[in-house]
């Protein structure tokens, strides 16, 4: 497999006085003047710049550079690109573009900036994208493209970005180049005081083993297809695009075992279900795992292990949950449920920075065998998928709820979630007040007593903040696991709804 580099280069453009034929384009420079190697078909001129036109060379103190580029290509893929100019000393600018490697222009530069009108195809060459204008004069200082850079100039920051689009080749041909040339200049007159700028951006394609296109193989990889594998979440991520190894339009076993054969090191290693897994859903299933996967509900007896002097014993389905021994502290006995004032306590120990591996506690999940501790949960129902799932969330996802939450038997106020209400009420309202109510109710309980994530936030705040992360198994909500993992916001909004707590 080729390996892959991504090289960034602002060039700071090679000071030479060329002629002085004086033309200045700001109805579009003509094709040939990117400082690109290639001579287009038709044209006998390459590798020269703006300043062919505009001498002297005037290298200002802004910048050119090129806004929204892949980090690699994917084949035949089109991107949407934004030249961005940027001069604090001029008012407007021009530009031009092309895409070329060793061998010649390379993919399709497409001139497509809707109804704008403010690019062009340079002299009507492919190859070369061109701000557009008007040589007429009176009229080129407020014609689209170099017009409309200059009208814009101040409120965008002494810049502006004209849009490029390119189709990436069919077909894998190594790095290419961005090849761009610009001028900020003054109007009307500025073609011999213009600042030049140019740059160069060369990136490659894509390689089969860099899932999240970051330009290494490393663990993180991983995580990009896993998450391309997970229910939730395949095809909303651009890392998806990625994974597909043998580009077949399907994300499959075959493809891991692509990234396997690519990857050295330990990481290698790990149970291809394990890398598979989505820890986030591992979260749902520690919860309910049969209202996650849509399995019968277990029961009525009582699981094998749990044991008979449990406060949940005799309960049936909930003693089938992982929370219900190991806690929403994921501490068991020595957490919220170890204290002698709850009604779940097991004398079993928690899941917290357990020592044993992935392989280890899928075993113990799945074995029969209950000599061994081995929950044989594959008789009840759960599925090989969710118990990698809630393997991975145990090894990834579970926190020291200490970090925020005062426990069980701190002498202050056992439960207070240390946080600042204010930003948690902002971000409560946009994104919990629709279902739950601007005081936290909306119940999401099972009985005939209602449950409130307000209430469930003031009594207990372990569910809260797992199921905030996680969300309610079966319920529509936000997950914050996903759409803003910072263990702050989950304490913020908790915080919020202990000053709110409505009444069950």
């Amino acid at each position: 497999m080729r390996s892959s580099t991504l090289t960034l280069v602002l060039i700071t453009v090679i000071a030479s006085s060329l002629s002085s034929q004086a033309r200045a384009n700001r109805d579009g420079a003509l094709p040939g003047h990117t400082a690109g190697p290639t001579i287009a078909p038709g044209l006998v001129i390459n590798g020269q710049t703006c300043t062919a036109c505009h001498s002297p060379f005037n290298p200002g103190i802004g910048s050119v550079t090129l806004l929204d580029a892949p980090e690699r290509y994917e084949p035949s893929r089109i991107y949407d690109l934004r030249v961005h100019i940027f001069d604090p000393e001029r008012e407007g600018a021009g530009f031009q573009i092309s895409v070329e490697n060793a061998t010649g222009h390379v993919g399709t530069l497409i001139d497509a900036d809707g109804n704008a009108g403010v690019t062009k195809f340079a002299d009507g060459s492919p190859f070369y994208v061109t701000h557009t204008g008007s040589s007429a004069p009176g009229f080129e200082c407020t014609s689209n493209g170099y017009g409309d850079s200059r009208s814009n100039w101040i409120a965008d920051g002494f810049s502006y970005d004209y849009p490029v689009r390119w189709q990436a080749p069919s077909s894998d041909i190594g790095p290419i180049t961005f090849f761009i040339s610009a001028n900020a200049t003054t109007c009307p007159s500025g073609f011999s005081t213009a600042h030049f700028y140019a740059a160069q951006i060369t990136i490659d394609s894509l390689t089969e083993a860099d899932a999240d296109g970051d330009t290494d193989i490393d663990v993180a990889d991983y995580a990009a297809l896993q998450q391309c594998f997970s229910q939730d979440v395949t095809g909303l991520f651009t890392g998806c695009v990625f994974t597909d190894s043998f580009r077949d339009n399907e994300i499959s076993q075959t493809d891991l075992v692509a990234y396997l054969d690519a990857i050295s090191g330990p990481t290698s290693q790990l149970p291809p279900g394990y890398v598979l897994a989505d820890s986030i859903r591992g979260g749902q299933v520690y919860d309910k795992w049969w209202v996650t996967s849509g399995a019968p509900t277990p029961g009525p007896f009582d699981h094998p292990l749990y044991p008979i002097t449990g406060d949940r014993a005799g309960t049936g389905k909930n003693t089938y949950r992982c929370k219900e021994c190991h806690g929403w502290d994921y501490k068991g006995v020595d957490g919220a449920y170890g204290h002698v004032s709850t009604t779940h306590f097991t004398d079993i120990a928690g899941v917290l920075n357990t020592t044993l591996g992935p392989q280890e506690i899928f075993d113990l999940l799945m074995s029969p065998d209950t000599a061994s501790n081995g929950h044989d949960m594959s008789a009840f129902g759960m599925t090989e998928t969710d118990a990698w799932a809630v393997v991975k969330m145990v090894l990834e996802k579970t926190i020291d709820t200490d970090m925020y939450i005062l426990p069980i038997d701190s002498p202050a106020e056992p439960g207070l979630i240390f946080a600042n209400a204010t930003p948690g009420s902002i971000r409560y309202g946009e994104l919990c007040v629709t279902c739950h109510g601007p005081e936290g109710a909306g119940d999401f309980g099972e009985g005939v007593i209602p449950e409130h994530i307000g209430t469930l936030a003031d009594v207990n705040p372990w569910e809260y903040f797992h199921k905030t992360r996680f969300g309610h198994p079966g319920a529509p909500m936000p997950i914050l696991e996903r759409i803003d993992p910072d263990l702050q916001t989950v304490a913020n909004i908790g915080r919020f709804l202990q000053t709110q707590a409505p009444a069950p």
